[in-house]
């Protein structure tokens, strides 16, 4: 993951991510309490990085994706 500060005005703030994994799915929702639309990192079992369809919601988010896939999502 790249850096990231959250929390400003000098504070390092936690940068560790949220994650959730998830098993041969197309559509995938994350419910949160970050009290705002976090920053979203795809990653397959492969590895790869992808880019999706993210639906935000209040307190969540949904994923779509073209075909079943494996992986874990990361935000934050």
């Amino acid at each position: 993951m790249a850096g990231y500060i959250n929390g400003g005005a000098g504070g390092a703030g936690d940068v560790t991510p949220n994650t959730q994994s998830f098993i041969n799915t197309d559509s995938i929702t994350v419910n949160h309490s970050l009290g705002y639309y976090p920053s979203i990192w795809i990653i397959l079992t492969t590895g790869v990085l992808i880019d999706a369809a993210i639906q935000y919601a209040s307190g969540s988010f949904t994923i779509s994706l073209a075909t079943s896939l494996s992986g874990t999502i990361y935000y934050r």
